[in-house]
């Protein structure tokens, strides 16, 4: 995204910077559309898209993200690290606290993708 800047906050040097990945935060309200826009094993970035509806969450809140891939959907468990805001929406960044393990998990196989 052209103009967009955030601070970076990767803790993972396997970060893969991802195009378009939609995504899913459940939240007791009602489902939230996200995009995950980079990734690693440790955890995601993810952005809002509706400039001025912040999402309910805060630092340390346990959540749960399905996210769409190429490779099909997957769902993790993470806790949000952090969120920040701008005029164009809002960046969330959600450490995983059970990443998916299995092989055959989508997003398990987006990160381990050569590809990205």
């Amino acid at each position: 995204m052209v103009g967009m800047r955030f601070k970076q906050r990767r803790r993972d040097p396997k970060t893969r910077s991802l195009e378009f990945c939609p995504a899913w935060l459940e939240l007791p309200e009602g489902n939230r559309q996200l995009y995950m826009v980079d990734l690693s094993a440790k955890g995601a970035r993810f952005r809002n898209p509706l400039a001025g509806h912040p999402l309910p969450v805060r630092p340390e809140q346990e959540v749960a993200v399905t996210v769409k891939t190429p490779y099909g959907r997957s769902r993790c468990i993470g806790k949000v690290s952090w969120t920040e805001q701008d005029e164009n929406g809002e960046m969330l960044g959600i450490a995983f606290t059970e990443p998916p393990n299995e092989a055959d998990d989508p997003l398990r196989m987006l990160i381990n993708s050569p590809i990205c």
